[in-house]
């Protein structure tokens, strides 16, 4: 069974202090997902609302899920409090409490997530739910509260996340195939770096003229921030990421918005409706080249007949009378092919510039003296050699 491999991992995977986890209980194998930034907490009934957090069962289900990477940050100066977070949120923003991280009393490899108020101590725990058709356990449950002492969905085995490891990795699962490239946007709560060659992250600095322009993000790509995904593969597994603890400098020129949760559960809506006239995520134009498009059926999550943009994707804002295909080009051939429409107007000034716009001749001047390269001179490419 999974969970006898699983008490291999665990054996090395414990949980160390602050850093990015995923959250799995002992008896239900399912992992914890944040899938709403709202909660209840009532002390008088020693309960807590926590339909904030559902359980999903199987890796498989969340080796690309940015809601399942829960970054657990110790509370300084406070023995064993943490904040759970994830999602742009956490638990102490969603139950106005920090948690108590304790060793469980049953399973030396499985912690006690737990708190305290007006005498009424309440302990996160799974609920083992089956489908009553088949007999076997859902593939997803909410999280409750309070289970016995000796009962393990009360245990939660807590799992560093690690691009080396099978079964505690994160991995991109592709939305597009052009040519033998693979694409995704992404949207997470984590900053993060391919950990495989052939994988490129970028942001969309430029649309118009029927282009998205994009700049490839060098480096760690910042906390937060909704990016464009190049894979290698079809495999989840081949496309994985190493999540960091390292914080950079926010971008500054992205256009890329995201969307963290699409929650339709009772007491817990939390979710955008797309808007086509304004709204475009990643597809493919008619010719089969990448682009950010209208969104398709298939890409919403329907609603009581409403469309919605999927969680932890990116997507961009467009003006209402931009092109429904805007296709993904990079920066300089979007500068490029900007100058190249744009100077058919004899409105606009002309001259030589390079391709990342800047004007290096007036216009009438020549090009002597140039540094060799490509320039775009009155609106069509040159070669300077």
């Amino acid at each position: 069974m999974l969970a006898a491999s699983l008490m291999v991992n665990h054996a090395f995977a414990q949980f160390t202090g602050t850093g990015y986890y995923r959250v799995q209980n002992q008896a239900t194998e399912r992992y914890i997902t944040i899938i709403d930034n709202q909660a209840r907490v009532s002390t008088v009934a020693t309960d807590v609302d926590f339909g904030a957090l559902q359980t999903l069962n199987k890796f498989e289900n969340v080796v690309g899920n940015p809601g399942s990477i829960i970054y657990i940050r110790k509370e300084q100066g406070v023995a064993n409090k943490y904040s759970l977070c994830s999602q742009g949120t956490d638990t102490k923003t969603i139950t106005g409490e920090l948690l108590n991280i304790t060793r469980s009393s049953t399973n030396n490899q499985a912690w006690w997530a737990w708190g305290s108020r007006s005498g009424a101590t309440i302990y996160l725990n799974d609920v083992i739910k089956y489908d009553y058709s088949t007999g076997l356990p859902t593939d997803t449950a909410q999280v409750a509260s309070n289970a016995a002492a000796s009962s393990t969905t009360r245990n939660w085995y807590i799992l560093p996340v690690k691009s080396d490891v099978d079964n505690q990795y994160f991995g991109i699962k592709p939305e597009v195939k052009v040519g033998d490239k693979y694409y995704a946007t992404m949207y997470a709560f984590f900053p993060f770096k391919p950990a495989v060659s052939g994988m490129k992250v970028y942001r969309i600095v430029a649309t118009g003229k029927g282009m998205a322009a994009s700049q490839e993000i060098t480096g760690i790509v910042p906390i937060s921030t909704p990016v464009l995904i190049e894979c290698p593969s079809a495999n989840y597994a081949d496309n994985r990421i190493d999540i960091v603890d390292e914080q950079v400098a926010a971008l500054t020129d992205n256009m890329l918005q995201g969307v963290w949760f699409c929650s339709h559960g009772s007491g817990h809506v939390n979710r955008k409706a797309n808007n086509p006239t304004t709204m475009r995520v990643l597809g493919t134009t008619a010719n089969g080249e990448l682009a950010f498009v209208k969104a398709p059926a298939s890409y919403l999550n329907y609603n009581a007949g409403v469309g919605y943009l999927p969680a932890n994707k990116a997507y961009l804002t467009v003006d209402a009378s931009m092109a429904a295909e805007l296709k993904v080009v990079s920066l300089e051939d979007y500068q490029a092919g900007v100058h190249t429409v744009t100077m058919d107007n004899d409105n606009v000034d002309t001259g030589v510039y390079t391709l990342t716009g800047t004007r290096v001749r007036q216009r009438g001047e020549d090009i002597d003296g140039l540094v060799k390269g490509l320039y775009i001179v009155n609106g069509k490419k040159v070669i300077v050699k």
